[in-house]
């Protein structure tokens, strides 16, 4: 069963960690028009879906269709890719224990555990760590793509994690 336009956008807000006021303010529309979209009340006005699509383009496509096109940078707020296990596979390829990467990209050792295991929502101040830190990882970090003829490539994830 697919969702209806007024669950996508609570599952947006509800990924973005925003209160109704806080979200209402990020896209510009009032508490009222928020409420009747999300509980289905009223089809939302393609000025609505506009301003969401403004002010989160990540999820143009999933929002619209409900598909995603991780290429494109077009996710899902209900599977966005999990770059807490990239960052993982980042650690277990270069061979380094918990502390010792926590250490190298200069993260407190209980969030990385967190970043990792997927319990808490990566900010963008991670995964720039762990690319300042790994360079070579950074395009397949961010876009899933490498390049090995640039330098850029995937973890060897045959090696194993010291734990």
């Amino acid at each position: 069963m697919s969702m209806t336009i007024g669950e996508k956008v609570r599952s947006i807000r509800d990924y973005e960690g925003l209160s109704r006021p806080d979200f209402c303010e990020v896209v510009g529309i009032n508490k009222e028009t928020l409420v009747t979209t999300e509980n289905g009340r009223n089809e939302p006005k393609v000025g609505l879906i506009e301003a969401i699509c403004k002010a989160y383009p990540q999820y143009v496509l999933w929002l619209m269709t409900g598909e995603v096109y991780s290429d494109l940078q077009q996710v899902s707020p209900l599977n966005p890719e999990n770059i807490g296990s990239k960052i993982l596979h980042v650690r277990e390829a270069e061979n380094l224990s918990t502390s010792d990467f926590s250490d190298k990209v200069n993260l407190d050792l209980a969030t990385l555990t967190q970043v990792e295991t997927g319990k808490v929502k990566v900010s963008s101040e991670i995964p720039q760590a762990v690319c300042i830190a790994f360079p070579q990882y950074t395009l397949w970090l961010m876009t899933g793509q490498t390049d090995p003829n640039s330098g850029q490539i995937a973890p060897d994830q045959s090696k194993k994690s010291l734990k």
